[in-house]
């Protein structure tokens, strides 16, 4: 059985600036590999939000208060494989400053 997608709407704003900033690693620099297992380098705190929707996890052990590396959980895979496709250099740089939010 498939889980339902999430409605964008009910996400918080931390939420919604994480799945951007997977969306633009995804596409700008793993183009659009899905089950690349190193996708997002975020400190746990701030990683968080993205782990309570279970789209992303630890990739190795969680340390606190470092950099750790994430990955795609089955459900994040789900989500984002609506969201493939090429994005170029200046919505990149955009994303990368927080002045586009793609979620």
């Amino acid at each position: 059985m498939s889980r339902p997608l999430l409605k964008l709407t009910t996400m918080t704003l931390a939420q919604r600036k994480l799945l951007t900033e997977i969306y633009r690693r995804l596409n700008y620099f793993k183009k659009g590999d899905l089950t690349d297992p190193l996708l997002l380098l975020e400190l746990p705190s701030k990683a968080k939000p993205a782990v309570e929707l279970g789209f992303i996890k630890p990739y190795s052990k969680e340390t606190k208060r470092v950099y750790n590396w994430y990955s795609l959980t089955e459900a994040g895979k789900e989500f984002f494989a609506n969201y493939i496709k090429p994005i170029s250099e200046y919505e990149n740089h955009l994303m990368a400053q927080g002045r586009f939010c793609k979620f």
